[in-house]
This record gives structure tokens, sequence and C-alpha cells, in this order.
């Protein structure tokens, strides 16, 4: 991977239910984002959702740059979920613009209650993360506003 400048986090890892990318315009809408699961037993299995990545500072044009977006346990480093994919950056695209990358999450299974790593990697190196909280609640709770 040759690039001029390192790539950056601008400044956002979104989670949410979904995320479209509309044909024409290529904006993205975030369907449901939310901070945290919320699980009435353990394991659990999360329904599929997605991260969106904002990531900025990378100039055009480079054919292909891996990503890995990784959920990890935030104690002990295992890894729930991971998805990898390849970035494509178009000639027009300035290291001043922001490019939305959409990574679908598959079902996945959190052994326990606590903190989550949201972890993204371009190539082999660390970004930025961010925490995803996973909570047990009662059946109760979740009835209540």
């Amino acid at each position: 991977m040759s690039l001029d400048a390192e790539p950056v986090i601008c400044p956002a890892i979104i989670l949410s239910d979904g995320a479209i990318r509309e044909h024409g315009t290529n904006k993205v809408s975030i369907i449901g984002a939310f901070d945290r699961l919320n699980a009435l037993s353990f394991p659990f299995l999360s329904p599929p959702f997605t991260v969106t990545v904002l990531l900025s500072n990378i100039a055009g044009p480079v054919e292909r740059i891996p990503f890995t977006v990784r959920i990890e346990a935030a104690e002990s480093a295992h890894v729930v979920a991971s998805v990898t994919g390849h970035i494509t950056v178009p000639a027009e695209i300035t290291k001043d613009e922001v490019m939305e990358i959409v990574a679908p999450i598959p079902p996945s299974t959190f052994p326990s209650a606590g903190k989550y790593e949201v972890n993204v990697l371009v190539g082999t190196e660390p970004l930025d993360k961010r925490i995803l909280l996973v909570k047990s609640i009662t059946a109760t709770q979740q009835l209540s506003p």
C-alpha cells in the first residue's frame, strides 16, 4: 500500500441498524443509530448491524486499500466479529474530503455484558476505535419508557 499521507478517522465511527447508499448522489443514510446493545441473557446473539466509518486524509487515485472492522472484548481482546474489505479512492478525491465506509456486521455472539471495542484498521495499522456497551436488561426494563 502506497499512500502520501496517513488516513485518519474524521471523526466518527457510527453504529446503526443499517446504512443505505443512495444511487446517483452517493449519499449515505444512517438508520437507527445506537451506542449500546441490550440483551436479556448471555451469550447474546446480536441482530446484524452496520458500522459506518468516516475517513479523511486519503487522496486518490488509490486502487485498493484493505480495511478491517473488528469487534473485541475490551478486557480480553476476544474477537466477537471481524469484517474486511477494500476501499477504492477515485482520482478526484482530495485529502480534505471525507469518505463514508459502510461495513455490515453479521449476527455476532457476545459472551457477556460489558465493554467491547469497535476497532478500525487500514491494512494492519489501527486507525481508531470506539466503545460498544453490551448491557444486561430484564424484560421489565425493556418495557419501561
